[in-house]
Formats: C-alpha cells, sequence, structure tokens
C-alpha cells in the first residue's frame, strides 16, 4: 500500500529527531532516505533484533525512556572595549570587606550588589561557631526581597586564599573551604556572631551563573573571536567554577588563557579551550569568567564575541505505536 504523506512527513520529523541527537541509547541513527517501515525492517534483517511496534510490546518489554545529550551556548558580544578592560562575564567576584574582626558585639558591615555573600576566615582564636547575616534577601527566580532576613553559617575551620596575579599582573582568584550564603543578597548586610572570635574575617560579594538549574551540566568549551588593531595588545582570560565541595564554599580557575603582547599582531583572533569536562552540581554551582583586554586605558580589541558551551543529559521516553500503521509517535519527556 502506497505510504500517506502524513506517514512521510512523520518518518522524516522522526528521522530528524534521531539524527540531529548527540546519544539515544538503544537507538541506531538513521541516515538514509528509507520510509520508517523499511528502515524498521531492514534493521530486524541486519540485527536478528526484534523490534517492538505496538504500545502493548513496548510496555512488555519494558522499552520506555532514551537519554539525549545537548548543547548549549552562552553567549557575550561587544563592539569595542573602550576601557581597556572587561571582566566578570556572567557573573563575577568583588571583595567588599577586608580583614574585618568578627566576635560578640563587632560586627562586619559591607554593602553589594545582588549576590551570594562569601565568608572568608583566615584568622581567630575561636573559629567554632554560627555567623549570622542580616540582610534584604532576594528570591532569584522571582525578584522578590524580604527586608531583615536572617541566615545562619556555621564556622568550623579556617579559610585558604590562594589567589595570585597572573603572568600579565591581573587577579587569579583561588579560593576553597569558605563559607557561602545560601540566598542572594543585595544592598547592605551586617554579619554577627555570639560565639566567634575571628580577627581577620574578608567578605566577597559573588555572582555567578547556574544554566537555569539544569542539572547536571558539563562546560566543554570556552571560545572567543576578536579583531585586534595594534600587535602591543594583550589578553588574559579565566573560567571560575564556583562549587560546594564538603559542605564548603570553592571558587577556582578551570580554564586559563594568555596572551602577551610578543604573541599578538594586527587581524583577526580566534581562542579556544575545549575538551573542559567540568561538572557542576547548578542547584548550588556555576561558572563567572574574568577577561582582561590590555593595556590599560587603550582600545587595541574590537568586534570581541565570546561562547561558553555547555552540555546536559536528559532523559526522554519515545514510543512508537505500530497498532496505527507507524502512523502515529510518542516523543516528550514523559509517557
Amino acid at each position: 500500500m502506497a505510504e500517506t504523506q502524513q506517514t512521510i512527513d512523520n518518518a522524516n520529523a522522526i528521522k530528524a529527531i534521531i539524527d540531529g541527537s548527540k546519544t539515544i541509547n538503544g537507538l541506531t541513527p538513521l541516515t538514509s532516505q528509507l520510509n520508517l517501515q523499511d528502515k524498521i525492517a531492514l534493521y530486524r534483517n541486519a540485527t536478528g533484533e526484534t523490534v517492538n511496534t505496538t504500545i502493548e510490546q513496548l510496555r512488555d518489554s519494558g522499552v520506555g525512556s532514551s537519554s539525549i545529550n545537548y548543547q548549549f551556548p552562552l553567549s557575550f558580544t561587544i563592539d569595542s572595549v573602550t576601557k581597556g578592560q572587561i571582566n566578570n562575564i556572567w557573573g563575577g567576584i568583588q571583595q567588599v570587606v577586608t580583614a574585618q574582626p568578627l566576635s560578640t558585639g563587632v560586627n562586619a558591615v559591607g554593602n553589594g550588589g545582588r549576590t551570594k555573600l562569601m565568608l572568608v576566615v583566615k584568622a581567630g582564636t575561636d573559629i567554632n561557631g554560627t555567623a549570622t547575616i542580616t540582610g534584604r534577601k532576594v528570591d532569584r527566580d522571582t525578584g522578590i526581597i524580604t527586608p531583615g532576613f536572617t541566615e545562619d553559617i556555621i564556622i568550623d575551620s579556617l579559610s585558604i586564599d590562594g589567589s595570585s596575579l597572573d603572568g600579565l599582573g591581573n587577579d587569579l582568584h583561588n579560593f576553597t573551604n569558605c563559607y557561602m550564603s545560601t540566598e542572594w543578597y543585595d544592598d547592605g548586610f551586617v554579619i554577627s556572631t555570639t560565639d566567634l572570635n575571628i580577627s581577620n574575617l574578608d567578605v566577597w560579594s559573588v555572582a555567578f551563573n547556574q544554566f537555569n538549574g539544569i542539572t547536571p551540566v558539563t562546560v566543554d568549551t570556552i571560545d572567543m573571536t576578536a579583531t585586534i588593531t595594534n600587535g602591543a595588545a594583550e589578553f588574559s582570560g579565566h573560567a571560575y567554577s564556583v562549587e560546594v565541595v564538603n559542605g564548603k564554599s570553592s571558587i577556582v580557575a578551570f580554564a586559563d588563557y594568555e596572551m602577551p603582547s610578543a604573541e599578538s599582531n594586527v587581524g583577526l583572533y580566534r581562542f579556544k579551550s575545549s575538551g573542559l569536562a567540568k561538572e557542576l552540581n547548578t542547584a548550588t554551582d556555576g561558572i563567572f569568567v574574568d577577561v582582561f583586554f590590555m593595556p590599560i586605558n587603550s582600545s587595541y580589541f574590537e568586534n570581541v564575541a565570546l561562547l561558553l558551551w555547555a552540555e546536559s543529559t536528559q532523559t526522554v521516553n519515545v514510543i512508537v505505536d505500530g497498532s496505527l500503521g507507524l502512523d502515529s509517535i510518542v516523543y516528550g519527556e514523559s509517557l
């Protein structure tokens, strides 16, 4: 019997879904121009395997779900770098309290943007206790503000600030065993305690991209293009992960790129770091990127475009209903 146009259209649509996916477990990618019924027949002949074509057969054999890996980008562009430096893309980090004591009656007071707050405990005679943040909580999904909100953070050990400068003299952050607020805050805040005696406390305002909470996410590639207009141009960039590790917060660079003026020429440039395989639990973790275009107060970079590629594995369900002459397919996130 001749195929209906609807059957042909459905078969082509199914083929496009399968061919366009990086991986669909349990299905062989379809690349021929045969219709769907012919593909199933050839698959039977080639493999000797049973191909279930009705909903009842699929249920009986336990077939229900497959997984798809798909990639998605974060993008940033600017026509011309006019200030000599751009940093804090998709978030960033800024110190708002430096070397502050914190003890009973001695508070740490600061003012940030709309970020989380990270406490870096560097020294003290009693570092086992509770630090309480009081400030304007902001729901990161709805933007609803709760004034006078309090959050307790348990402190039990010193933090490690291993930050330094990169080869071109720009900040290279490195923090481990720090204490990040669960909530996001904006404007001023007060940190108090009744049982800690900390002599040196730094507080950092930290913002980062969490990929809309898609879990898990693997960052694979960072790709930048630019036009350099002067051979004295210099560039450095660092991609950071903000992660919860063993209950403590960590901010460490997972990709770095430096180009001194000795390596630059006038012309088009492409910078790329791939195969990064940086896995993130975006329920709590995320990323930001610092980039530095130098020398300061010079405009040597134009047409800058930055892409960060990540991928996520999602579970989907596929049912082919052979009882309707293969004219019907259900493809979605749930049966």
